[in-house]
C-alpha cells in the first residue's frame, strides 16, 4: 500500500516538473493538491481558508 502511494506522488512529481518548465502553474498547483491530499496532507489554500472562517 506505501509502495503505492509513494509510485503515485512520484508520478505526480513527475507532472510537476514537466507542467513548471511549460509554464503553466495552475498545472503545478492542481497536481500538487493531489499529490499533498493522496498523503493526507492539507493544502496552504486548506488551511488558510479554515482560519478565515
Amino acid at each position: 500500500m506505501a509502495d503505492d502511494v509513494v509510485r503515485k506522488v512520484v508520478g505526480y512529481l513527475r507532472q510537476i516538473e514537466k507542467l513548471a518548465e511549460k509554464g503553466d502553474l495552475d498545472g503545478v498547483l492542481l497536481e500538487a493538491r493531489l499529490a499533498l491530499r493522496l498523503c493526507n496532507a492539507p493544502s496552504s489554500s486548506d488551511t488558510t481558508s479554515d482560519a478565515k472562517a
